[in-house]
């Protein structure tokens, strides 16, 4: 099956992206999951107020 982010034909994982299920190899799988986890992790205090 093709992973729907890189287009490569291997097998791939059914995680949920942002609440939608998307079918991505291990390599974008683990990519998502870490740019997921750097996101989560950083705090409000280097942002500036809404406006």
């Amino acid at each position: 099956m093709n992973c729907e982010r890189c287009g490569e034909d291997t097998s791939v994982v059914h995680p949920d992206v942002d609440g939608f299920p998307y079918y991505l190899c291990v390599p974008c799988a683990e990519e998502w999951d870490a740019v997921r986890d750097a996101t989560t992790t950083v705090g409000s205090a280097g942002r500036s107020p809404g406006r």
